[in-house]
C-alpha cells in the first residue's frame, strides 16, 4: 500500500531557506482521493540528537481529473545531507473515492539538491559523486556504502531499500533503462526518497510523462556518438568501455557529466571507491566531471 500512495502523490519543496521551507503535496491519482490532510513531525536522525516539532498539513479537497495540492510550512528546517540524513515523519489521513479512509505514514527528507551549470550542489557545496554499480539491492550493502562514503547505481530498488538508504545518507542513482511500466508513477515513487539523487534513462524513453520537481534525470548516451543533449535530460551520462574516454565535447558540456566504467566486480565497496579515484585520475586533466562510477 505504501508504494501505491507514493505513486499517487507528488512531494516537493519551494523557497527553502535556513529559517523555513514550504512542503507541497499534489494529488496525482486522477480521482482516487476525495481529500487528505495530516501532520509532519521531525526532524530525526540516527547520527545526531534532535528536538522534533509538529507541523500541520492543510486539508486538500481533491477533484476528479484535476491536480489539487496543499502545503505545510516547516520552520527552522533541518535539511537532509549525506553526513546528517535528517528525516521527518509525515502522517496523512486519506479519504478515498470509494468512501473508505486510510492512515498513511511516510518518512521524508527536506533536501537542497541543486544543479548549477555543470555541477551538483548539496547545501550550497559542490558535490562530485563517486560510486559503484551493483547488481542487486541487498540491504547489507547500505552500511558498507555509508562507511565508504560511496553512492550506488541500482536497478529496481524496493521501498525498504530506498527508506534504509535515506536513513543512512547513501546517495542512489536508479537505472531505469528498459523500464516498461508507467513512468510517471515510478518517478513519483522516487520523489519521496531523498537518497535518490538521479534517475537514468536512454533513447527508449518517450514523451508523455510527468517529471516530479525533486527528481533529476540523466540521459545515458553512447560515447562514440556525436553531440547528444536532449532537452529533457538534466545530466549527461557516458557508459565507457575499458580504455574508452568520453568524447571531447563532454569537457565543455553545459550540463553535468558523469562517467561509468565497469572494470569488474569489487570484493568491497571501499575498493570500488578507490576505483572511482583511479577513473577520475585517468580522465584528468581533460575532463573535470560531476561523477565517476565503476
Amino acid at each position: 500500500m505504501t508504494a501505491q500512495f507514493t505513486e499517487q502523490l507528488d512531494i516537493f519543496t519551494s523557497r527553502p531557506t535556513d529559517s523555513e521551507v514550504r512542503v507541497h503535496l499534489s494529488d496525482m491519482s486522477q480521482g482516487q482521493f476525495r481529500a487528505f490532510h495530516g501532520s509532519l513531525r521531525g526532524p530525526r536522525c540516527g547520527k545526531a540528537k534532535t528536538l522534533p516539532a509538529d507541523f500541520v498539513v492543510d486539508r486538500c479537497e481533491c477533484k476528479p481529473n484535476a491536480s489539487q495540492s496543499t502545503s505545510c510550512l516547516v520552520t527552522e528546517p533541518c535539511y537532509w545531507t549525506f553526513e546528517l540524513p535528517m528525516l521527518y515523519d509525515l502522517t496523512l489521513q486519506l479519504e478515498l473515492s470509494d468512501g473508505n479512509t486510510a492512515t498513511w505514514r511516510q518518512a521524508i527528507g527536506l533536501r537542497r539538491w541543486e544543479i548549477h551549470g555543470r555541477d551538483f550542489f548539496l547545501e550550497g557545496k559542490r558535490v562530485v559523486l563517486r560510486g559503484a554499480v551493483v547488481d542487486e539491492c541487498v540491504a547489507d550493502l547500505l552500511p558498507q556504502a555509508a562507511e565508504a562514503e560511496i553512492a550506488l547505481v541500482v536497478r529496481e530498488p524496493g521501498d525498504d531499500f530506498l527508506e534504509r538508504a535515506s536513513e543512512l545518507g547513501v546517495p542512489l542513482v536508479v537505472d531505469l533503462r528498459g523500464f516498461a511500466g508507467p513512468l510517471t508513477q515510478r518517478l513519483l515513487r522516487y520523489a519521496w526518497h531523498p537518497a535518490v539523487v538521479l534517475v537514468l534513462m536512454d533513447d527508449e524513453v518517450k514523451g508523455g510523462y510527468h517529471q516530479p520537481p525533486s527528481v533529476r534525470v540523466g540521459y545515458v548516451c553512447d560515447a562514440a556518438r556525436g553531440l547528444a543533449q536532449p532537452d529533457w535530460a538534466d545530466v549527461i551520462v557516458f557508459e565507457l568501455a575499458p580504455g574508452q574516454r568520453p568524447p571531447a565535447w563532454a569537457a565543455t558540456c553545459a550540463k553535468p557529466v558523469i562517467a561509468i566504467r565497469r572494470p569488474g566486480a569489487y570484493a568491497e565497496l571501499a575498493e570500488a571507491r578507490r576505483g572511482c579515484d583511479r577513473l577520475q585520475a585517468e580522465l584528468a586533466p581533460q575532463f573535470d566531471l560531476t561523477g565517476y562510477f565503476v
